[in-house]
């Protein structure tokens, strides 16, 4: 079984492949969200390990997504090669940590900002 997973915007599209109404996806009670708020709470509420598999499949789970499904791309390569790129792209765009904002993807803010230095750049970006 795979120890360490990167969650991607393809692994998220893949497990909640199933579930194609947006309203199903989006909205105050869509299942990203409550996948992501799942996530959060597991690493920041109850200090889990959300790239620990049985964490990651305990979240599917409670959140209504197929878990078997979920099983099957952690147990696989299918998403190996776009985790990878993935990552490389955002560490050559100089990030190492979290918040992160890339604007018109190449623009970086890194780092808890003030609204004041957002605005800033926001104008200077448009203004160029």
């Amino acid at each position: 079984m795979t120890t360490n997973t990167t969650i991607t915007p393809e692994l998220l599209d893949q497990l909640l492949a199933n579930y194609k109404k947006p309203e199903d996806l989006t909205g105050d009670d869509g299942l990203f969200k409550q996948l992501k708020k799942a996530l959060l709470e597991a690493y920041h509420g109850r200090a889990e390990n959300p790239s620990d598999p049985a964490v990651l499949l305990k979240l599917v789970s409670q959140v209504g997504l197929d878990v078997q499904r979920a099983k099957e791309i952690l147990d696989s390569e299918e998403f190996a090669l776009q985790v990878r790129e993935s990552e490389q792209f955002y560490q050559q765009a100089g990030i190492h940590s979290v918040p992160a904002v890339i604007i018109n993807d190449k623009h970086l803010i890194s780092g808890g900002q003030p609204v004041e230095l957002f605005e800033q750049a926001l104008r200077k970006i448009a203004a160029s």
